[in-house]
């Protein structure tokens, strides 16, 4: 997974540097040829869709089956759907996330954001990606879904049907034994450390560092995997 994380990282910050250079005009330089292989056109008004990012972000999406490229496009993530939205000179372009290995974006602030497909661990995910947080000899993946919710409420004494889309976030440890389902952050990621888990609670101490925080935890996560 290192290789395809590697890849996929490298070309986002050249097309972001790219971008960022002045050249935005120049946006098709390369996987053309698979956009329209791989990809069908998006019609108006297909799906209710709810992004992970609503901002077009430039990204680069691998092919599961040939693990080629798709890169020098804006993408989105409509993950209600499971599906990418690519954004070219003919308009939006769409796939479904289980044809991808992987994908992954550089939004306007330079951060990286990298989804590896969920088909190559033995675990039975909700999701279809996951977000990947660390990568190392135990790596954390977060799971990210949404989840409608229909119900019935009554306004002037008439029973009327809503509904409302809740947002569900799972992390998990994987290591070369599986992956573990974190229910408790604190509770059981310092189960799951054991033997090092004095030398992690010093150094969340030290740094004062929350596990319930995104940013924190990957500190934390590559502490541990730093001293194993």
């Amino acid at each position: 997974m290192r290789r395809v994380i590697f890849l996929l990282i490298t070309c986002c910050f050249y097309q972001f540097s790219f971008t960022q250079s002045g050249l935005s005009d120049v946006v098709e330089y390369a996987g053309h040829n698979l956009l329209y292989i791989h990809c069908k056109a998006k019609k108006d008004a297909d799906l209710n869709s709810i992004y992970l990012d609503d901002k077009w972000n430039w990204g680069s999406v691998m092919l599961k089956d040939t693990s080629k490229v798709i890169l020098g496009y804006p993408i989105k993530y409509d993950i209600l759907n499971g599906i990418i939205e690519i954004k070219s000179r003919e308009g939006i372009k769409i796939i479904e996330d289980y044809k991808l290995n992987a994908f992954s974006w550089v939004d306007e602030k330079g951060k990286e954001f990298f989804f590896i497909n969920s088909y190559e661990y033995n675990y039975d995910f909700s999701n279809k990606m996951l977000r990947v947080l660390v990568d190392g000899p135990t790596k954390l993946f977060k799971e990210i879904r949404f989840v409608k919710q229909e119900k019935e409420i009554v306004r002037y004494g008439v029973q009327a049907p809503t509904s409302s889309v809740r947002k569900i976030s799972n992390y998990y440890l994987v290591d070369d034994n599986g992956a573990t389902l974190i229910h408790n952050k604190k509770k059981d990621l310092l189960k799951y450390i054991d033997k090092k888990s004095d030398e992690v609670r010093n150094y969340v101490n030290k740094y004062n560092l929350r596990y319930s925080n995104d940013n924190d935890l990957i500190k934390i996560l590559e502490y541990y995997n730093s001293i194993i």
